[in-house]
């Protein structure tokens, strides 16, 4: 898959995007080195087409719908930006529990 970069709007010759990965144990990477877990190998393929993109990953093993609805504003309000683009994947836990 090619990544491209006009998915983020900005009027700077360098695009920098802030991506907010939101979840579970999914985007957690739960079980996995830091750098094979979601965020970290999302931020490595935009790399090439946008140089400092950085991707936070706001995940939590076992959180279900209903945890992560209750930690979103912590998470909001430690960002040091407002994201560009927010990636949530929530249910699973849902469904276990």
């Amino acid at each position: 898959m090619e990544l491209t970069a006009p998915i983020f709007a900005s009027s700077h010759d360098h695009i920098t995007p802030l991506i907010l990965a939101f979840g579970g144990s999914l985007v957690a990477g739960y079980g996995l080195a830091t750098a094979d877990g979601f965020a970290a190998q999302l931020e490595h393929r935009l790399s090439a087409a946008c140089p400092g993109a950085r991707v936070i990953n706001a995940g939590v093993g076992g959180d279900a719908t209903a945890d992560a609805l209750r930690r979103l504003p912590r998470v909001l309000s430690r960002l040091e930006g407002r994201p560009d683009l927010a990636i949530v994947q929530l249910g699973p836990n849902d469904v276990l529990r």
